[in-house]
């Protein structure tokens, strides 16, 4: 499927986590293209908005093949995960 801004999906198969006995689905947003500086570079990314799971993530991937994780940010926390190099 192709990325878009505003496709906002649950995710059954990647994304489902276990609370309390029950299955709970994780959902995944595209927000608009934006760009981000990373020790890598800076790229054009898709930020992902992922909630559903505790804690919520921006998932920041790149709108250029083949797609790349470039950031990671945990949502409601100081952690941040960044690509360091391309090599």
């Amino acid at each position: 499927m192709p990325w878009k801004s505003k496709q906002a999906r649950p995710s059954n198969s990647i994304g489902s986590i276990l609370k309390n006995g029950q299955i709970k689905p994780i959902k995944f947003a595209v927000g608009d293209p934006r760009e981000v500086t990373v020790p890598a570079g800076t790229f054009e990314v898709f930020p992902v908005e992922q909630s559903g799971g505790q804690p919520g993530n921006t998932i920041y991937v790149t709108v250029a093949k083949p797609r790349r994780i470039v950031r990671f940010d945990v949502t409601g926390t100081s952690l941040q995960l960044q690509l360091l190099s391309l090599d």
